[in-house]
């Protein structure tokens, strides 16, 4: 598992450095994923290599930037994964009909890793 951080909701470049357009924080790095929370965000303990995206009102998710439902899985194990995903997404503040880049929770972190030694997945 990896470590812990915060999602910041938007972000707005000024003079070359990105702040939270929720909060006002100069977010280091340029990038919404931060040590620090913002008034929105929830920490999330994260395995940075699964992400989700929702698009089409359908949540894929990725692992190492390639859909795990292309691993060999079954129905009960793809039925799973995809309610994880819809959790994660809402535990995010999302929804289904929301397109855009999620993190997983730490339920679906877990199955992934589950799966990860399953398959034999590097």
């Amino acid at each position: 598992m990896g470590r812990k951080y915060y999602i910041h909701g938007s972000g707005e470049l000024r003079d070359g450095k990105l702040y939270c357009s929720i909060c006002g924080r100069e977010l280091p790095g340029n990038t919404l994923k931060q040590p620090f929370p913002c008034t929105v965000s929830h920490e999330t303990p994260f395995d940075e290599d699964v992400q989700i995206s929702v698009w089409n009102c359908s949540p894929t998710v990725y692992y190492k930037d390639k859909d795990v439902e292309e691993w060999p899985l079954t129905e009960a194990e793809k039925d799973k994964l995809y309610d994880l995903a819809v959790e994660s997404v809402e535990n995010a503040g999302g929804a289904l009909n929301m397109s855009g880049w999620y993190p997983p929770n730490e339920a679906l972190c877990r199955y992934i890793a589950e799966l990860k030694q399953r398959y034999r997945r590097e």
